[in-house]
């Protein structure tokens, strides 16, 4: 059993390092832009930690903002909004605070046992755990994985990310920046005196610009190898989107060469499309809107025709991702089923495995039906096809794509994703929802060969 959740640390400071001032009114340091996406990580995780002081001074709600999230969270089978977990060693916590009053979530305590005994003479809505004469972080993260508890967030305050940090309790350092100078000693600070160099435990994967915000995010070297373990761990099937996870199909200027036949196609059947489409490079963004409903059945035909047959001819050409082959070869070697489930057509994904020699590693292939755009991703109908055909519920299902789009329809069909982070992509998939995100394949294929040993 995994001794532990895996642990995110996240706060947002002033340019001097202090979480907040001196004064009764909190400080925020944080844009609309920094607060959305710390939204994105509180709806990846399974709880969110704060400490009792930060409750006493900042009445956090600790909930899910975003709808879409929120919904998403309840197509995968989990609470709305992630568990809510404080610690104390005075039990003073009052009961009409936000972190008992607002929303649904289950909440629990971890107090020192004159704390918990306190505790148990109120009717506070939470579960009180006593730890004993001091507070155990690795009995109470034991606890937590015995909860059911995978991913913790933890928020703070100054002396609870003090501790994780202190005691390498944590995989990952999510550090909002914001253009601020506190300038006042008696306002709390991000890390405490007394922890000692980090360097030799994280490194920098990852700094974003958010306006005026720069968030910076840390990893330890086996973060990334203990977030695909755990989303691993269930998967009995892998849902493969083919242009970027397979092949940079449309790369190299052959989507916009698509695009202009499909022009071509339409100025021939005397057919204006609208503006935003008269220079866009995204064919499939131009076969949305090429209904027959807009152009009746024989000029809509025609368009798709050319469409495919575009794309045929960039199958012809498109060299494999880097690690796609690897990929496949170790799902088959692993008997982990695949199925490519891809917005291209199915002519064109049967060109380019047959080039590569790769068709009989898959499984299936779940390509863009005919005639019918509309149930492209982030359309549902492509991912539903292909669990039927798996026999295989959506909790064991996981899809591995390149775009919002992928993640989108995974969050609507409850399934897990893997965003595969293409060159100024992994913003978006991080906003959107990805449960993990990549710059490569290798690492995927190393936890899937892991797995395949550990499990053999």
């Amino acid at each position: 059993m995994i001794d532990r959740p895996y642990v995110t640390l996240s706060c947002a400071v002033s340019l001097d390092g202090y979480l907040d001032d001196a004064s009764p009114n909190r400080l925020l340091l944080s844009n609309p832009a920094d607060f959305d996406r710390v939204d994105a990580v509180r709806a990846r995780h399974d709880a969110i930690l704060v400490g009792a002081t930060t409750i006493r001074s900042d009445d956090p709600r600790l909930l899910i903002r975003s709808e879409s999230r929120r919904a998403a969270r309840v197509a995968r089978g989990l609470p709305v909004d992630p568990t809510k977990i404080t610690i104390t060693g005075s039990g003073e916590l009052d009961p009409g605070a936000a972190f008992f009053a607002a929303g649904d979530a289950d909440k629990i305590i971890y107090a020192t046992s004159p704390a918990a005994t306190e505790l148990g003479r109120t009717a506070l809505p939470a579960s009180v755990v006593d730890l004993g004469d001091r507070i155990d972080l690795d009995r109470l993260l034991r606890d937590l994985v015995e909860r059911g508890i995978g991913r913790l967030l933890v928020e703070g305050g100054g002396m609870i990310l003090t501790e994780f940090l202190a005691r390498r309790c944590y995989d990952e350092l999510q550090l909002a920046i914001a253009p601020i100078v506190v300038g006042d000693d008696r306002a709390p600070r991000f890390i405490r005196a007394g922890i000692g160099p980090i360097n030799d435990h994280v490194r920098l994967a990852e700094v974003r610009r958010l306006g005026d915000i720069a968030v910076l995010r840390y990893e330890t070297p086996t973060a990334l190898d203990q977030s695909l373990a755990r989303i691993l761990a269930p998967t009995r099937a892998l849902l493969l989107d083919f242009d970027g996870p397979v092949t940079p199909l449309l790369a190299e200027g052959r989507d916009g060469r698509i695009a202009d036949r499909m022009r071509q196609v339409l100025a021939e059947h005397g057919v204006d499309p609208p503006a935003e489409l008269r220079t866009t490079v995204d064919p499939l963004r131009i076969l949305r809107w090429a209904t027959p409903q807009h152009l009746g059945p024989d000029a809509a035909a025609a368009v798709e025709l050319a469409c495919i047959q575009g794309e045929v001819e960039a199958a012809q050409l498109a060299p494999l991702t880097a690690g796609a082959a690897q990929l496949l070869t170790t799902c088959q070697a692993a008997e982990l089923p695949v199925i490519i489930v891809s917005n291209n057509s199915a002519p064109a994904i049967a060109v380019f495995l047959d080039r590569h020699g790769l068709a009989d590693r898959v499984t299936g292939v779940i390509a863009r039906l005919p005639g019918r755009p509309d149930l492209m991703k982030p359309d549902p109908d492509p991912i539903r096809r292909a669990l039927v055909r798996l026999g295989r519920p959506a909790t064991e299902g996981l899809l591995i794509g390149d775009s919002v789009t992928d993640v989108e329809v995974a969050m609507i069909t409850g399934v897990p994703v893997i965003g595969y982070a293409r060159p100024g992509r992994r913003p978006g998939l991080d906003l959107a929802g990805a449960d993990v995100i990549i710059d490569d394949l290798e690492p995927l294929t190393n936890a899937l060969t892991t797995r395949g040993s550990t499990a053999g």
